[in-house]
């Protein structure tokens, strides 16, 4: 089989650790080729280069859903498998475009490409879902009981989790020689106490959308947070007010 055109494309090496150029953060259609034997897979993302670093960490973890191609990357080795950018769209031509490309390269033929589905798809790209449809799938979740025995293969993989030590002298490693956040630094009136006639005026002032949480915090020196809870008498910004009760 011969080698795609693919001259004046952005190609980037799949074994690396490096993101793509900074304007590569859209949707767009992309392919991995196997230089070893021509093999490619067409698809399409709204995000170019979170959607490789993806494709990355699957195959070097060996979990990657293409098990023909997670098997040539075993075999060949990583240095053979390319990612390539073909063409940056839009959201809503990603589908008709991916669909163009795996009809032109033959992706779906085994003897050419990887690809096991004749018809482009992906997760609802594009496609805005109904609002009933939302409302059920979410009513379904909501007060969903996790079983027993799911409860205990969650504690099992947390403990595993907690038994690895290298994890935390690797945390330990990183965040070493940094220097810890000031808070005075950064929200000197972070906890500042108001009396109880500032408590009064803020209440007074505050109109959703009008008069906001932010604009009430720069006037007076203080965080949104603490706005917020001098509006809803939460925490040690009301404590002046509680106190002359």
């Amino acid at each position: 089989m011969s080698r795609p055109n693919l001259k004046g494309q952005l190609t980037v090496a799949v074994d690396g650790d490096f993101p793509l150029p900074p304007r590569f953060r859209g949707a767009g259609v992309y392919l991995i080729l196997n230089r070893k034997t021509n093999l490619v897979y067409v698809g399409g993302t709204r995000r170019l280069a979170h959607r490789w670093r993806q494709h990355c960490r699957l195959l070097h973890q060996g979990k990657h859903p293409n098990k023909r191609m997670l098997a040539d990357w075993k075999t060949h080795g990583s240095s053979v498998f390319r990612f390539i950018v073909l063409q940056e769209c839009r959201p809503s031509a990603l589908l008709r475009l991916e669909q163009h490309v795996i009809d032109r390269l033959k992706a779906c033929d085994p003897t050419r490409g990887y690809n096991s589905q004749k018809k482009a798809r992906s997760n609802r790209v594009g496609v805005r879902e109904r609002k009933e449809v939302v409302a059920a799938r979410m009513a379904k979740q909501r007060g969903r009981k996790l079983s027993a025995s799911h409860r205990r293969r969650i504690s099992a993989a947390m403990r595993v989790r907690e038994s690895k030590p290298e994890w935390g002298c690797a945390i330990s490693r990183a965040k070493s020689g940094k220097p810890r956040p000031d808070i005075k630094s950064w929200a000197p009136d972070q906890f500042k106490i108001f009396d109880i006639d500032e408590v009064a005026e803020i209440r007074r002032r505050y109109k959703p959308r009008v008069v906001t949480f932010r604009q009430l915090a720069e006037e007076y020196g203080c965080n949104q947070s603490t706005i917020y809870n001098v509006v809803n008498g939460i925490g040690l910004a009301y404590a002046a007010e509680r106190s002359n009760v």
